[in-house]
């Protein structure tokens, strides 16, 4: 996603990383030069001319070194900080692929490869889309455009391809790692999502003056399921005011 988007930040990225090695290559040589001068020396070492010669020009390099280092690290956090815009995306497409890996588990038929997957993911990266031609170097709005393109050819590719009851399941877990990058959805709002209702809401305790009013002004209108649905509402914390 970055070498696509920022191919400029990816190469300053890469290029920093080559220095840094080049440098850590060049300091043990300089450690190793300086070990041979030492094991060499003949006689007192403050009297070896060219002991004292290599020791300078070891010391002067190192200072050249580390200058050259620290100027690197700016680099590389100014990179690590635009990097980091690109993660939750990344997050959002790792997890859509680790979903379609686990749907063999609905369906022995549901088999999805990496290489499919790709081609989903260089969909929402087309160029030629209008909305990011139109965003243009607005990365924040491109980010959130390919995000949303993902999630759109993620459930265009794959649903044509479910049994019908299995679309709902499939849309129900897009829509939690969605959900997932805003505020991770708790397990008992998860559990009725995916569940249902578990309990009697108007049984399981004291009644709230939600429940009642549920069971006295919905009881007509609903089924019993979709009663306790409503009144187990009540209980979870998004739904608290």
């Amino acid at each position: 996603l970055l070498k696509s988007e920022r191919p400029d930040v990816d190469k300053k990225r890469g290029d920093m990383l080559k220095l840094q090695g080049e440098f850590k290559v060049r300091i043990r040589q300089l450690e190793e030069d300086l070990l041979h001068a030492l094991s060499s020396v003949q006689g007192s070492i403050l009297e070896d001319v060219r002991v004292i010669s290599t020791m300078e020009k070891i010391q002067k390099e190192s200072l050249d070194i580390q200058k050259q280092a620290a100027q690197t690290d700016e680099v590389i956090l100014e990179v690590e900080q635009t990097s980091a815009l690109y993660d939750p995306p990344g997050q959002i497409a790792a997890s859509i692929f680790f979903l379609l890996e686990s749907m063999g588990a609905m369906h022995p038929l549901y088999k999805y490869s990496l290489a499919f997957f790709f081609e989903i993911f260089s969909l929402a990266l087309r160029k030629d889309s209008p909305e990011l031609q139109e965003a243009k170097e607005d990365y924040e709005q491109r980010l959130h455009i390919i995000t949303q393109a993902l999630f759109f050819y993620a459930f265009r590719r794959i649903s044509p391809g479910l049994h019908e009851a299995d679309i709902l399941v499939y849309a129900l877990r897009l829509a939690q790692i969605k959900a997932d990058q805003v505020e991770p959805l708790r397990r008992s709002e998860l559990d009725l999502l995916l569940k249902g209702p578990s309990v009697d809401a108007m049984k399981s305790g004291p009644a709230s003056s939600l429940a009642e009013q549920c069971k006295d002004k919905l009881a007509s209108k609903l089924t019993q399921q979709q009663l306790r649905a409503v009144q187990e509402l009540h209980t979870l914390p998004c739904f608290v005011g």
